[in-house]
């Protein structure tokens, strides 16, 4: 387990590191990267989630598990003026295939709605999953780039993080597409 979380934070000081040091796309050539550090960052507990996949499983007389029991903490800074948001995540859940399991992320997310009482941010992060991806099977470790909508609520801080994870086979084995939803309560 400290190896998992040796990598997990391995893994997410790489981007951090990466813009903190240089420019993007959206700075002009010669000024730095700013973060916005008027604020602490807002920490979000992550709560169990739910799935739904979109083919049956490979095994017979075995169905997926789509209401994850799980906890994590959640991260998020002002990235610019440009609302743009920088989150990291990590925590365990149990998985589709009933296993438990580990999961830290990187994600990047533009504001795209900012109501009276909600706020929508849509976008991308980097993952590493620690999970076994056939009933009964080993765990490893599974990279991915997934888009990310999160929903929020101002008043109350509750929140839900939706996740997209495309179909995709390795040597190891498939895993189905599936569309994931956990809950979040921002302090």
């Amino acid at each position: 387990m400290v190896r998992f979380f040796k990598a997990v934070l391995l893994a997410l000081s790489l981007p951090i590191s990466c813009f903190a040091a240089g420019a993007t796309p959206d700075t002009p050539a010669g000024e730095e990267l700013r973060w916005d550090l008027s604020s602490r960052p807002a920490v979000a507990i992550l709560l169990p989630g739910m799935s739904h996949h979109f083919q049956a499983p490979e095994a017979t007389n075995r169905k997926w598990n789509e209401t994850h029991a799980g906890l994590g903490l959640e991260t998020r800074s002002k990235w610019n003026e440009n609302d743009w948001y920088f989150k990291t995540a990590i925590g365990v859940m149990r998985d589709s295939v009933d296993s438990w399991g580990g999961y830290g992320g990187a994600v990047w997310q533009k504001r795209v709605f900012d109501g009276e009482s909600w706020v929508a941010d849509a976008g991308g992060g980097l993952f590493l999953f620690y999970r076994a991806l056939h009933f009964d099977g080993e765990r490893m470790w599974l990279p991915g780039a997934l888009p990310v909508l999160s929903v929020e609520h101002k008043h109350t801080g509750i929140g839900l993080n939706v996740l997209y994870v495309p179909h995709f086979k390795t040597n190891a084995g498939e895993m189905p597409a599936v569309l994931f939803a956990q809950l979040t309560k921002r302090f």
